[in-house]
């Protein structure tokens, strides 16, 4: 596992894995148990001792609020349950800081803007010495889908596979890139596929 990032923004992360562990009733879902336990064993010890962590929380009803109230597909339905965005709070706030490196700041943004998050974030990167990358997005509205990743995305299942787009194409590893709320896409000449953030160095297969 390589760290040679200065920035990774998240919304998946080990720690997210973590929260939906602990907070998820789903009879399918791994025990919170099994999976901090991999954590403390593989993950864990090869982060870097110096990483800070900003944590961006928001409480539960600006959080349904601000998604409109109910899930665009199906398949979101979950994450519109008030009882698990709670019990994720709760992780997030209780357990998630013993799970760091270092203490994570975390910041209530429920009755903050996006520039005064931003500020806030840039604030706390600059005194480590780095900065937002300047292809994300800090707008209340979403990036548009790229014309080179429009078809794909479609043919992938669109936003009730990958979610709604989050970056603007950005050039990567000999290609191009855009992320979107669940997953990206990755595109080298005239072959794109799902980016494999376990695989960052090879085109992740089609299907997985």
């Amino acid at each position: 596992m390589a760290h040679n990032a200065e920035v990774m923004l998240l919304d998946r992360s080990h720690l997210g894995v973590l929260a939906y562990s602990f907070a998820t009733r789903h009879p399918d879902a791994i025990p919170y148990g099994k999976s901090l336990d991999y954590y403390l064993r593989h993950i864990a010890p090869v982060l870097p001792a110096d990483m800070r962590t900003v944590i961006l929380q928001v409480g539960v009803e600006d959080s349904l609020r601000r998604r409109g109230g109910h899930p665009a597909h199906p398949r979101w339905q979950q994450w519109y349950d008030p009882a698990l965005l709670e019990r994720m709070d709760l992780f997030y706030r209780e357990h998630a800081p013993e799970l760091c490196p270092r203490p994570p700041l975390i910041i209530e943004t429920s009755r903050l803007d996006h520039d005064a998050v931003v500020t806030t974030v840039a604030t706390e990167l600059a005194a480590s010495g780095v900065g937002l990358p300047s292809h994300v997005t800090t707008s209340d509205s979403h990036p548009m889908i790229d014309d080179a990743f429009a078809i794909p995305y479609n043919a992938t299942g669109g936003a009730a596979v990958l979610g709604d787009p989050v970056t603007s194409a950005f050039t990567y590893r000999g290609g191009q890139m855009q992320m979107f709320q669940l997953a990206g896409l990755h595109r080298v000449g005239d072959h794109t596929v799902p980016w494999n953030p376990l695989k960052p160095d090879v085109f992740a297969e089609a299907d997985s």
